[in-house]
């Protein structure tokens, strides 16, 4: 492809073109092209709408370049950023090896310096590190990306690249222990809230929640019941195995002091992962419950009772999205299929129609239809009481 650039910019494409060309020789697969034509005086043409007006009566050259290098075979699996006050890399993407947790370090260049950014790559059973600069050798560097780069500074007062002073600012940061705390009283006050759940419901997230908080004057009061919550979730963490991903960075960030914005939703994701967690151990007490269930009723009775849903699914139709909650009353499973949503923190008053008796995996399900739900307070709402257990509204979140 063709494109028009100032010819002042000549040289820094050549600089970069004889760059290329070293590692197109080592690592190229297929020819390299390239023409720069003779500078000329752009005439601008109001007819054409590919003309450019900024380049009227400026001198310019046309640049046709096709090529691309790349080493081999490798893909991309997780990119790492090292967290100084922990020691260790938080992680995103797919799960590590658990010496890439600590180490920052590029087998590329073997350069020998510690690097705050590295890429983790994959060649069948291979895995590599390497820093931000070279990971473009092994995922592909076309130098028409650079003439184009290049064709969209249309202004000569623009181009200082040479020049340019990065005028950098310092990082907000936040406490741990703040963070937390915040995020203990929003989660007995509304559970958690992910991000796609509050998508869902036209809400902010609890990590949304928190961080706006935090950049009030309002304090809140933080009760014991909240320090415990705290204490009880970083237990929690510290108590999992390492996963080299996610659980490893949860590790890292919640034992450390501060939190920059980078990593804020990461930390506050911690409550949702206990809840998420502990609705686990939930649904297995409750499958141990229900080893016998039985159906309840007849098919086209009316039921009406109080229990707290345990969502099954979730899922998006051309209708909107569906979800699948169990209540669990006597030992008895019961099942409601809808598109309403519910609270997995609170009860409800549930009445409904028996709309068949199933069979799954062996177990009695009741399955309910036309249920209209009435919202009881939270259990936990009404507790005056302090105590240095497991609050008592953690086994609803």
């Amino acid at each position: 492809m063709t494109y028009t650039i100032h010819s002042m910019l000549l040289e820094k494409f050549e600089n970069r073109l004889k760059s290329f060309q070293r590692k197109f020789a080592k690592y190229g697969d297929g020819n390299l092209v390239y023409t720069v034509s003779e500078p000329y005086i752009y005439e601008y043409d109001s007819e054409s709408e590919t003309s450019i007006k900024a380049f009227d009566g400026r001198e310019v050259i046309d640049i046709t370049v096709e090529g691309e290098y790349k080493i081999k075979d490798y893909e991309f699996v997780a990119s790492l950023q090292f967290d100084s006050e922990s020691g260790r890399n938080i992680v995103s993407g797919c799960n590590v090896l658990e010496m890439f947790l600590t180490r920052c370090e590029c087998d590329h260049c073997k350069t020998a310096r510690a690097r705050i950014r590295t890429i983790i790559l994959r060649k069948d059973d291979e895995y590599i590190q390497v820093g931000n600069s070279c990971v473009k050798d092994y995922l592909g560097v076309n130098i028409e990306r650079y003439a184009s780069y290049l064709s969209f500074w249309k202004d000569l007062e623009e181009i200082a690249e040479d020049n340019k002073i990065l005028i950098t600012s310092a990082r907000p940061a936040y406490l741990v222990e703040d963070v937390l705390l915040e995020t203990a009283w929003r989660v007995a006050r509304c559970g958690y809230v992910s991000k796609e759940r509050a998508w869902e419901m036209d809400v902010d997230s609890t990590s949304s929640a928190v961080w706006n908080a935090l950049h009030t004057h309002i304090k809140q009061e933080y009760t014991e019941e909240h320090k415990n919550a705290v204490k009880t979730v970083v237990e929690f963490v510290n108590n999992q195995e390492e996963d080299f991903g996610y659980v490893s960075n949860l590790k890292s960030l919640i034992n450390n002091k501060y939190v920059t914005n980078k990593n804020f939703g990461l930390l506050v994701s911690s409550f949702g992962y206990y809840a998420a967690e502990m609705r686990k151990v939930a649904k297995q007490k409750a499958d141990e419950v229900t080893a016998n269930s039985k159906w309840i009723k007849s098919v086209g009775d009316k039921i009406k009772f109080v229990a707290q849903p345990v969502q099954i699914y979730s899922m998006e139709t051309q209708w909107g999205y569906s979800y699948m909650y169990r209540f669990v009353i006597d030992g008895n499973e019961l099942i409601w299929k809808t598109g309403t949503w519910l609270d997995t923190d609170i009860e409800y008053e549930v009445s409904g129609t028996i709309k068949a008796h199933n069979e799954y995996r062996g177990k009695k399900q009741t399955e309910l239809t036309r249920c209209r739900v009435k919202e009881i307070a939270r259990k936990f709402e009404d507790k005056k009481e302090t105590s240095t257990d497991v609050p008592e509204w953690w086994n609803m979140i």
